[in-house]
């Protein structure tokens, strides 16, 4: 009986530890479908970015549940495509040249959700195409 109560502490002692370690190495970051490099600070960058919403009636933020440091831009073609991107590095890449930003993921209207680990080649290439020619480029 002694054994039995000992062994049963060891099992629950090791699914605990087995379970921690399973939900800790879920968290962190997921892949980016494409990063683009700006040779101006983060700040200088957000506010071009601004300019260039607020002059475009096609472009648009939106709220997103993701956390502060991500952001949704909504680009209006055939259908809403929403971008969530956001900035590479912390405070020091924020005041210097060389900023960079990722898009997480795609969320198009039709019911898609697009993420590394499922965005076809063609999906890719429309998304990257609109993203790149009503956004990225204007911004260049």
């Amino acid at each position: 009986m002694f054994q039995f109560k000992k062994m049963e502490k060891v099992f629950k002692v090791l699914f605990y530890c087995i379970v921690s370690i399973s939900i800790f190495s879920c968290g962190g970051t997921h892949g980016s479908i494409k990063e683009y490099d700006f040779g101006i600070s983060e700040e200088e960058l957000m506010i071009e970015i601004d300019n260039l919403v607020n002059e475009n009636v096609d472009l648009s933020f939106q709220e997103h549940d993701m956390g502060s440091e991500y952001f949704s831009l909504v680009i209006n073609e055939d259908v809403d495509y929403t971008f969530v991107y956001r900035f590479y590095g912390g405070e020091k890449e924020q005041k210097s040249p060389g900023s960079r930003i990722f898009i997480a993921y795609v969320k198009i209207d039709n019911g898609k959700f697009l993420t590394t680990k499922n965005i076809s080649s063609n999906d890719k290439v429309k998304t990257l195409t609109i993203f790149e020619d009503n956004f990225i480029n204007k911004l260049n």
